[in-house]
């Protein structure tokens, strides 16, 4: 619908008396319509003069309906005025255009078909407008310069990977049209750089062009598997590794990692499928990103190599304590072949053996079906079980990953998938955990998973106790406390209830208590280093770690007293990361204190050391207690020998 076909409808209400949707406001009725001068005519109830009012507000307004599908009166205009509401009356009464009240001011809401008759006024349904609500939140807390970065991103990711194919499929019919794809989402970044209002040029884009490939070192001279971990990308502070040495006086862990034994074998395809149907082989969902999947030419190619008679590349596995295996390298073969097997897909665009194109491995003749399931892979496979895990991540990181590598969360759910997994992804998919981080953190890299791990971790086992030789031991020990517990799961692979394991609801209760009383407390700053922090900003690991455990641990009585004392607590707690602040707690080592380090130290750098972790967390339950008068009793939900 265009704004003519609008100005044809307000012109059909000329004569009729017009309500405002704000009651205390006068009926209106259109006196005159004169297009020539672009002026319709306002008679006002108990004036006697007409008022003339121009097209071009009514414009305004459509304008906005169409861009955003709702509009404020008074944003559109830019201003408010006792007359704002006419224009705001005369659209209300369109079939399309709907009313209903967003923080405390009306608004009107555009809708593609018409809902009443012209002439009438509809509010929105009572039952919508908590969702429009929420739309409208999410809207404008859309950060469109995180987007542009983004869709960049991966438009330079997808130009180097057609930049190899090119060079090993030069003659393939389908380079064409990945360049053209490429091109399109060129194009789209174009556009939406261009929406960006800003007369600084930021590395996200520019609004006069669209950086090529020799531009990439704008991105902050960030390698091109690395661009993914970005901030601006994962939605959390990159943490700083760098530390005074003359601080580093903690006996340091072993960087050397036991040489791992491996076997070779060399099963067969039809005892690999055995293997899967028996879900003795771990296939990952927990770690498989969907950039890996393979299409069905891909998969057929497979295939065909192996009825060729072609050897694969070797298999990786490590073997748990119960005999399973964890795909550790060969996911998409493993899982192709177990798809054919399993008739779920069919054979095309084969070259060298065409007559099988067509086909599934059950119209395959006895011969190539034997062929197929007596072939021999070689496997290496190694010991995942526990006190070896060490080998294994080690290989991880080794292992060709198909240009990104694994993030540590990926790593932890290949070798724990299991309940922690399942538990990890409610909470990290909580409305608590949305609302809480305001949708910043990006889940491709399972950062969102990591970042609920790291806090579920400290309120499993605590604070005082953590004295693991790494921070990843740490939380590989909490995924494996949470893989003894039970979910509910349906058919679907949904969790249905965690009310089973009186563990996991007590720590999904918490956990989604503490984040709201957290987002309460510190608004759009929560767990940001700075106390005008947008909502989009990254966050930061340590604060949300830090802050949702100690937050767990308050009694209803003990946040009612917080909420009293909010202003002090949240200025102090600021300016003891803005000032470093050495008064809210003792470093255990005393060349941290000779060299002055205090509360911003201990979030930024070497944060996962034990003495580091020590200081936050007596740092902030004595910020609380100074502030507030509240006295945190940090409980852990699991008690440890090693506990203080």
């Amino acid at each position: 619908m265009q704004f003519a076909d609008a100005l044809d409808q307000i012109e059909k209400l000329t004569g009729k008396l017009l309500q405002p949707i704000n009651p205390t406001t006068s009926p209106i009725v259109i006196s005159n319509f004169d297009r020539s001068q672009e002026k319709y005519y306002l008679q006002i109830d108990g004036e006697s003069k007409q008022k003339s009012r121009s097209f071009k507000e009514l414009e305004e307004i459509w304008t906005q309906l169409i861009l955003n599908g709702y509009a404020n009166v008074d944003q559109a205009l830019y201003g408010a005025g006792s007359s704002r509401n006419q224009p705001e009356t005369v659209l209300s009464y369109l079939p399309n255009i709907e009313y209903f009240k967003y923080a405390d001011k009306k608004h009107l809401l555009f809708r593609l078909s018409e809902t009443h008759e012209l002439g009438t006024q509809k509010e929105v349904l009572a039952a919508d407008q908590p969702i429009l609500k929420k739309q409208i939140d999410t809207q404008r807390s859309f950060n469109i310069g995180k987007t542009a970065f983004t869709l960049k991103t991966n438009v330079l990711l997808l130009e180097e990977k057609i930049k190899f194919l090119a060079k090993r499929f030069s003659n393939e019919k389908f380079l064409p049209e990945l360049e053209n794809i490429a091109f399109a989402f060129q194009s789209i970044h174009s556009d939406i750089a261009e929406a960006i209002v800003s007369l600084d040029e930021k590395y996200y884009g520019s609004k006069s062009k669209v950086y090529n490939k020799s531009e990439i070192s704008l991105l902050q001279d960030t390698k091109l598997d690395e661009l993914a971990d970005l901030p601006l990308f994962t939605g959390i502070e990159k943490e700083s590794d760098i530390t005074d040495e003359s601080l580093d006086d903690e006996i340091r862990a072993e960087s050397y990692v036991h040489q791992p034994v491996f076997r070779r074998q060399t099963p067969t395809l039809t005892l690999l499928y055995e293997r899967l149907q028996f879900h003795e082989i771990e296939m990952q969902p927990a770690y498989q990103r969907s950039e890996r999947i393979w299409l069905p030419k891909m998969k057929s190619k497979l295939i065909e190599s192996i009825l060729m008679g072609l050897p694969l590349p070797v298999f990786y596995f490590g073997e748990k304590r119960d005999g399973n295996w964890v795909v550790i390298d060969g996911l998409q073969r493993l899982s192709t072949i177990q798809d054919f097997i399993s008739d779920k897909f069919t054979l095309t665009d084969l070259e060298k053996i065409p007559t099988l194109n067509g086909k599934k491995f059950s119209a395959l003749s006895r011969a190539e079906a034997r062929k197929l399931k007596e072939s021999e892979i070689t496997a290496y496979i190694i010991d995942a079980s526990e006190g070896s895990e060490e080998a294994v991540i080690e290989l991880f990181h080794r292992i060709n990953t198909y240009g990104v590598p694994l993030s540590e969360q990926e790593i932890r759910n290949a070798l724990h998938l299991g309940t922690s997994v399942q538990f990890l992804r409610l909470l990290a998919n909580s409305p608590q955990f949305k609302i809480a981080t305001n949708g910043v953190v990006n889940k491709k890299r399972q950062k969102d998973l990591e970042l609920c791990l790291g806090a579920i971790a400290f309120m499993l086992m605590g604070f005082k106790s953590y004295n693991e030789k790494t921070y990843d031991d740490f939380l590989r020990k909490a995924m494996k406390i949470l893989n003894e517990e039970s979910l509910e799961v349906s058919d679907d692979g949904e969790i249905e209830d965690v009310k089973k394991s009186l563990l996991l609801s007590k720590l999904a209760t918490k956990f989604a208590d503490s984040l709201l009383f957290a987002k309460e407390i510190f608004g759009d700053a929560t767990f940001r280093k700075n106390v005008n922090s947008g909502k989009s900003e990254p966050l930061s690991k340590p604060l949300f770690e830090l802050i949702t455990a100690v937050f767990s641990n308050l009694t209803v009585d003990q946040m009612e007293v917080i909420r009293a004392h909010k202003a002090k607590f949240v200025s102090n707690f600021f300016e003891a990361v803005e000032n470093e602040s050495i008064e809210y707690a003792v470093w255990t080592s005393s060349v941290y204190s000779e060299k002055g380090r205090g509360f911003a130290y201990a979030i930024s750098q070497s944060t996962s050391k034990r003495v580091t972790v020590l200081y936050r967390f007596d740092a902030l339950i004595n910020i609380i207690k100074i502030s507030t008068g509240v006295n945190v009793v940090f409980s852990p939900l699991i008690k440890r020998e090693t506990n203080a």
